[in-house]
């Protein structure tokens, strides 16, 4: 799962290269809705990227490295890098572009970021199912 260290890196260091830029003169060139939307988008990026350092943690893990947990960690992982460039980019597409049919996008990405979660829920019950650790 190295890559989703390599996506969580290169995301956190967007992350905070454009949220930089929308604290310190996003608005005066695109607006205060721009600086909104540039805002939204660049908070779930952080929290998923976040969940992608945990998810990695997690699957070096001993519960981690089991067949099952290990599949669906990296679906988990594959969903929120997904959400990620969907819901953020989008936003953020909005933010710099403008309006355009990129803002359909986002509802996409939001159901990316959901399922990833849920996989990672359903990754603790079915290893619960079958196992007596913790």
């Amino acid at each position: 799962m190295r890559w989703v260290l390599i996506f969580a890196g290169l995301s956190g260091a967007i992350a905070v290269g454009l949220g930089a830029y929308a604290a310190h003169g996003m608005e005066s060139t695109f607006g205060e809705i721009a600086v909104s939307r540039a805002e939204t988008a660049l908070r779930y990026q952080s929290i998923h990227t976040l969940a992608l350092l945990a998810l990695f943690a997690i699957a070096q893990t001993a519960w981690g490295q089991a067949r099952g947990p290990r599949k669906g960690l990296a679906v988990s992982a594959l969903a929120f890098c997904l959400g990620i460039l969907l819901f953020s980019g989008s936003l953020l597409m909005l933010a710099f572009a403008g309006p355009s049919s990129l803002g359909a996008v986002a509802p996409i990405g939001g159901i990316a970021l959901i399922f990833g979660w849920l996989c990672l829920a359903g990754c603790a019950v079915f290893r619960g199912a079958t196992s007596n650790t913790p």
